[in-house]
Parts: C-alpha cells; structure tokens; sequence
C-alpha cells in the first residue's frame, strides 16, 4: 500500500490506489462540502468543464491548492467562487491552474 500526502494552505493532498483525494480544512465551500470533509477528483480536460462543475485548481499569487464551483466560462478561462462566498474569486482559472474535478465529497457527521 502507498499514500502519498502533501500538506498546502488548508487542503491536504493524498493518493491511494492510484485515486487522488484532499481533506479540506477551509469553509468557503460550505454547506457543500464541510471542513474535514475528504473529496476525490479527477484529472480532466479543460474544455470538458461546464457551469456548476466542483474543480480543484492553483491559486495564482502561491500556488496554494482552492476548491471551487465554476459560475462563468469565458474566453480568459474560468471564473470560480465558494458557495460560502458572496463573490467569486478575483482571478480567472487557466488551463495551468486547473488541478481536476472534484468526483465525490464525503463529508463528516
């Protein structure tokens, strides 16, 4: 057996059995996905992605991993924002940003 963890900001990256995972800490996700939730995802294409997709990406000022629903698509990439903020975030999310998408998030009690 192999995991492999890497310890950024507030999110927590693993892999086991060749599935990535994150064990999140932060709350700008919530009520969807809880601090000390753990949520797997995907490597996927940029172009696949849609409107309401969960992505996991690098946030360009420290690279520091940030979760994130997609509310805008447009030609200068991705806008992004937590569901627990009033705003989406100040940047744009580029293909070299992207991470994956979140596939499942198992949330604690």
């Amino acid at each position: 057996m192999v995991i492999k963890i890497e310890i950024r900001a507030s999110v927590a990256m693993a892999t086991y059995n060749g599935e990535k995972y994150l064990a999140v800490g932060g709350s700008s996700m919530q009520p969807t996905i809880k601090p000390g939730a753990t949520v797997a995802y995907e490597t996927v294409s940029f172009s696949d992605l849609k409107v309401d997709d969960i992505i996991v990406f690098k946030r360009p000022s420290d690279t520091a991993q940030v979760i994130g629903r997609i509310t805008l698509i447009d030609s200068d990439g991705l806008q992004a924002k937590g569901d627990n903020n009033a705003q989406p975030y100040e940047w744009k999310v580029t293909s070299e940003m992207l991470i994956g998408k979140v596939t499942r998030i198992d949330n604690p009690p």
